[in-house]
């Protein structure tokens, strides 16, 4: 059994009379070359998670940016449109108040805020949801990195964007905030 650190020091367990004995290899070690190609790739990307972290962000970013801009809207979003676009955050707090929408005042507040810097747009009305789900992938893998090797960080960094939670980064609702409100408490 073999487990490689993001030290680089390779943990081998060896049967000694029905019990395993856990000793050192030393990186240096013939043994390092001769594993199988997944136990070089788990090398590699221990010693290089800030860059798979950056590719995984990279490649993040280029989905969520094409799928936001073309994706029509759903009701409940042309209805966050809506409220964002009231004239003044005064006249959005009355139609909140009103019961326009269930929504949590702060996710109008940030589409508003996003309409103001990029225009308003189908992209700009979900990058609120975007950064905030980002922001708990992020968070998951910061999680997951004090307590396992960094391949199985990034592994459970990407299980949301895999899952069907995956839709609420590309929706202009609360979702993808809470989401990363959430996870950033962790």
């Amino acid at each position: 059994i073999r487990d490689w650190s993001v030290t680089g020091v390779q943990t081998c367990a060896l049967p000694i009379s029905s019990s395993l004995r856990v000793v050192q290899c030393d990186v240096s070690s013939p043994t390092l070359h001769e594993g199988t190609l997944l136990d070089r790739i788990g090398v590699w990307v221990s010693r290089h998670g800030t860059w798979c972290l950056i590719a995984f962000s990279a490649i993040y970013w280029f989905v969520v940016l094409r799928h936001a801009a073309h994706d029509p809207f759903t009701f409940d979003e042309v209805t966050t449109w809506k409220v964002a676009r009231l004239p003044t955050v005064a006249a959005m707090w009355r139609a909140l108040l009103g019961g326009v929408d269930q929504e949590l005042p702060l996710t109008h507040l940030l589409v508003r805020l996003s309409h103001s810097l990029f225009g308003p747009s189908h992209l700009s009305s979900r990058i609120p949801s975007a950064f905030g789900f980002w922001i708990c992938l992020l968070s998951v893998y910061a999680l997951l990195k004090r307590y396992v090797a960094v391949p199985f960080a990034l592994a459970g960094m990407i299980l949301p964007a895999i899952t069907p939670a995956w839709g609420f980064a590309l929706e202009a609702r609360a979702y993808g905030v809470l989401l990363g409100a959430s996870a950033f408490a962790m």
